[in-house]
């Protein structure tokens, strides 16, 4: 059986970058982070991390982000 997969939230990070959060409607609680640029094709995965509220998520993508540019932008170089 096919799992479905959903964008449970999308935090705008700048003008050129976003994070998608990606989810399972039946899942475990666990979520998906990929960061995603409006300029470029392609994505880059972060992590998958269980869902412990909004606050910590937002904590979480405030501390990590900036790392995951990097690894983007040298990766699409």
């Amino acid at each position: 059986m096919e799992k479905q997969i959903v964008t449970a939230e999308r935090y705008k990070v700048s003008e050129e970058y976003y994070v998608d959060v990606r989810e399972e409607v039946a899942g475990t609680g666990e979520r998906d982070y990929w960061l995603c640029s409006r300029s470029r094709d392609g994505k880059i995965f972060m992590c998958t991390k269980r869902y412990r509220g909004q606050r910590q998520e937002e904590a979480f993508l405030s501390d990590q982000v900036p790392m995951y540019i990097g690894r983007y932008e040298t990766a699409w170089k």
